[in-house]
């Protein structure tokens, strides 16, 4: 005798397949989140850093002073905006007037770039005013204004996010 064997085929079931479709459906919609919330991660770290820094104060306004809930959250978060950014503001007001007693000097300013006009020509031949290398200061020039306008606004709304964030942890 031959012993036949069946062939059985073998299948996933229905609810396995689906369950496992609807995993990876899950895991990309995590993914999605993910990616486009990593932009307002330094403002969650900032707000956790804020409530933990200023629960203790909050309670002691709240529970030893019996202070409204709103009015000791809002008064801390003023003071702790103040501290954040008065410093901010001071070393920004700082570093603008050394600017301006710098860029106020304009000979010196224009004789300094001369003189590296003047060698970059002669030991490099370097034209500096073709078209070419004007158009390329330009781009420089704006990429980097571009920079720095889009790293003050993204500072400005992480410190919006953490404030808001902050205050319905504290709430």
């Amino acid at each position: 005798h031959i012993l036949m064997e069946k062939h059985h085929k073998s299948f996933i079931p229905n609810n396995i397949v689906w369950q496992v479709l609807f995993l990876v459906v899950i895991l990309f919609l995590f993914y999605l989140l993910a990616t486009n919330l990593l932009t307002f991660l330094p403002g969650l770290l900032g707000a956790i850093c804020l409530f933990v820094l200023l629960l203790a104060p909050y309670r002691w306004l709240h529970k030893k002073k019996k202070w409204n809930k709103t009015l000791s959250i809002i008064l801390l978060m003023l003071v702790s905006c103040f501290a954040i950014i008065g410093p901010l503001y001071v070393l920004i007001q700082t570093l603008s007037k050394k600017v301006v007693v710098l860029l106020e000097d304009k000979e010196v300013i224009t004789d300094n770039i001369n003189k590296a006009i003047e060698v970059l020509r002669e030991k490099y031949q370097i034209d500096v005013f073709s078209e070419g290398s004007i158009n390329k200061i330009a781009e420089v020039g704006g990429n980097a204004i571009e920079s720095l306008l889009n790293a003050s606004v993204n500072s400005f709304v992480q410190i919006g996010v953490a404030y808001l964030l902050l205050y319905f942890m504290m709430s």
